[in-house]
């Protein structure tokens, strides 16, 4: 793709402004993101779950069209089921011993129940919208806590602990 992937255009240090995705660019990525989530999910004759939603699998075209790729953790699932049937997930590689997908982007729920759903995928894609916001990994290394964080926990210690606001979170 013309544009690399998400991953490389985001800044996730203070580089140049021209450097950094507009508004108008990220809202285009991420509605065309959206789109193909819901198109997996709904547009086919079976739901087809990716798994892996990040902004690595999101490759850019020329005119920032995103589109979703790397399907190598997504599952096709019968026509009226939104959950991957175990005997399904029973056969899957694992990845760290107990879970499909990237850290940071995998759906909490997941990694209790192990139970794969439509909804991991819309989470893992809300965690690409936050990072697209804030211009921050999903999980960074904190010096102040002194251990890996998921973004969404972090936002919500930053509100406590650093009194930040959204508007202070959100990248300009």
């Amino acid at each position: 793709m013309v544009n690399g992937n998400l991953f490389r255009k985001l800044q996730y240090t203070d580089h140049d402004d021209h450097d950094r995705l507009s508004w108008k660019q990220r809202l285009r990525i991420c509605i065309g993101v959206a789109r193909a989530v819901h198109y997996l999910h709904t547009g086919v004759k079976h739901t087809i779950i990716h798994g892996d939603v990040k902004p690595a699998n999101i490759l850019l075209k020329e005119k920032w069209e995103a589109k979703l790729s790397d399907f190598k953790w997504s599952k096709m699932v019968p026509p009226g089921l939104s959950v991957v049937p175990l005997e399904i997930t029973e056969n899957l590689e694992i990845l760290d011993s107990t879970m499909l997908g990237t850290l940071g982007y995998v759906d909490p729920e997941y990694r209790i129940t192990s139970g794969l759903t439509d909804k991991s995928d819309v989470y893992s894609f809300g965690v690409v919208l936050f990072e697209v916001f804030v211009a921050r990994k999903a999980i960074i290394l904190l010096r102040l806590w002194k251990h890996q964080l998921h973004l969404a926990s972090c936002s919500q210690k930053w509100k406590r602990e650093l009194r930040e606001t959204i508007n202070h979170m959100i990248d300009p």
